[in-house]
């Protein structure tokens, strides 16, 4: 499940800088909107899990905790949790088992029934594109984020609205490539400021998942 890659191997340099899309926060979890200057996350997945599809997600350049994401043993339908650094649950990721294409949801906390963001995928030759869906917490406007990215080396770019701004990117070589030599996939996702890296996260995890299926 590692990226194969030689040591000689020069890394790929990191993505243009991102902008802040717009002058209120992008999301559904406010918390996860306030920084103020571009973020990079490493998301790791779990050596030796139980599910196989837990991820540890940390700040890529200090280490620090940002988020983690708990898969639910025994789930038929891949239940997700995600939790903050401190263990506190935000919200849990679910994926409809009987939907044509791939679609995951985002349910609240506090109530599965309340829905915070809906991700829809579908397939073209060697890529995925992803909408997701959700009314945004800092003004409550119906927003849309698209991502279009290469299906097999996990390279993706995510725009606010389709043709819109860039807001993330989802890289395997945005570090160094010998971080890789691992059993677990790992990815690096570039978050501009002001946008919900929980969101984002969940977005990437999505794509794995979406991956991981069409590789079966």
């Amino acid at each position: 499940m590692g990226h194969a890659s030689s040591s000689s191997r020069e890394p790929r340099p990191p993505p243009p800088p991102l902008q802040r899309p717009a002058e209120v926060p992008i999301g559904v979890i406010p918390g996860f909107t306030v920084h103020t200057e571009q973020i990079v996350l490493k998301l790791e997945e779990k050596r030796l899990s139980f599910s196989g599809d837990d991820f540890y997600i940390t700040d890529a350049f200090t280490g620090e905790t940002v988020l983690g994401c708990m898969a639910r043993s025994f789930s038929l339908s891949q239940k997700k949790e995600f939790v903050d650094a401190q263990n506190a649950l935000i919200f849990r990721l679910e994926k409809q088992a009987l939907s044509f294409r791939g679609t995951f949801l985002g349910t609240a906390a506090h109530d599965e029934n309340q829905l915070l963001f809906t991700v829809k995928s579908s397939f073209g030759f060697g890529g995925a594109s992803i909408s997701t869906t959700f009314v945004n917490a800092a003004d409550g406007r119906n927003l849309e984020l698209c991502l279009v990215g290469d299906f097999f080396n996990m390279e993706a770019i995510i725009t606010l609205g389709e043709g819109g701004p860039a807001i993330a990117t989802i890289s395997r070589d945005y570090l160094n490539t010998r971080e890789m030599f691992s059993g677990q996939q790992t990815y690096f996702l570039t978050v501009a400021p002001g946008v919900d890296v929980s969101l984002l996260s969940a977005l990437c995890v999505c794509l794995d998942e979406i991956r991981n299926d069409n590789r079966r």
